[in-house]
């Protein structure tokens, strides 16, 4: 998995936080790091929440981005 320097602070920093609020961080995520975390969803699924997948590709919609 490769993450974004942005990503890697965002991860480094709220590895304490429930997934209600890593959801609410997610979808304040730029467009980019979406992308990133998206990319390494699909490369391991196991490691995130569904309430996560939906959050990034909830996001990435609400940017008029649309997943096939």
């Amino acid at each position: 998995m490769k993450y974004s320097p942005k990503l890697n602070q965002f991860l480094a920093e709220n590895t304490e936080l429930t997934n209600e609020q890593k959801v609410e961080k997610i979808a304040k995520l730029e467009t980019d790091d979406l992308f990133d975390l998206m990319r390494n969803v699909e490369e391991a699924q196991d490691k995130y929440s569904g309430m996560v997948i939906k959050t990034v590709a909830g996001a990435l919609l609400a940017k008029n981005i649309f997943l096939v």
